[in-house]
């Protein structure tokens, strides 16, 4: 099928790394291999504090973005797209959101099922004034659903400051995701 054809592309890509990461201090190489690409010459994206290689856009991709484009409207145009290689369910990505400086992120799952969930943040202050006040916060809305081989997620407007989202480890999966990231980003 075309779906286990662009999966097969994508994997066997020479592009795939693992960035080694800051976190409070400590340098860690990231779990999952990353690739990162861009249609447009110098374009710059920070990916956990730091500048992401970027490669030129590989022919799979154009085909790829090509569908996305007619499920989501010709008019979106993207020029970058960030691939998260899931090896099993044991690889996870955990509770984030993404920059607030993308249009459109179009997500396409490709590979095992796997499970994304959606925790509403907070308002802006809200901590701080049930500390203050003494009084607890309510508990944060959760969304949760599969993503199946071939599913798009679109976010766009307030997503990203309203929702973090993460794929959480499921043990029970043997088989790999790759998600392909497209997004218009404001340069």
């Amino acid at each position: 099928s075309t779906l286990s054809r662009w999966y097969d592309s994508l994997a066997t890509l020479p592009n795939w790394h693992q960035p080694t990461l800051k976190l409070y201090g400590r340098s860690i190489v990231q779990q999952r291999p990353i690739a990162a690409f861009s249609k447009v010459p110098d374009l710059k994206l920070r990916y956990s504090g730091q500048e992401a290689r970027m490669d030129p856009w590989p022919p799979v991709l154009e085909e790829m973005e090509d569908l996305v484009r007619d499920k989501v409207g010709r008019e979106v145009r993207f020029n970058h797209a960030f691939l998260n290689l899931y090896e099993d369910g044991k690889v996870n990505i955990g509770k984030h959101s993404d920059n607030l400086e993308n249009r459109v992120i179009v997500t396409l799952s490709l590979g095992a099922p796997r499970k994304w969930i959606m925790t509403r943040r907070h308002p802006p202050g809200a901590m701080a004034a049930a500390k203050r006040s003494g009084t607890k916060l309510p508990a944060p809305e959760v969304r949760s659903w599969t993503l199946e081989n071939g599913s798009l997620l679109v976010m766009q407007g307030d997503v990203q400051k309203e929702w973090y989202h993460e794929v959480p480890k499921e043990g029970r999966i043997k088989e790999g995701r790759i998600s392909v990231t497209f997004r218009q980003l404001v340069y």
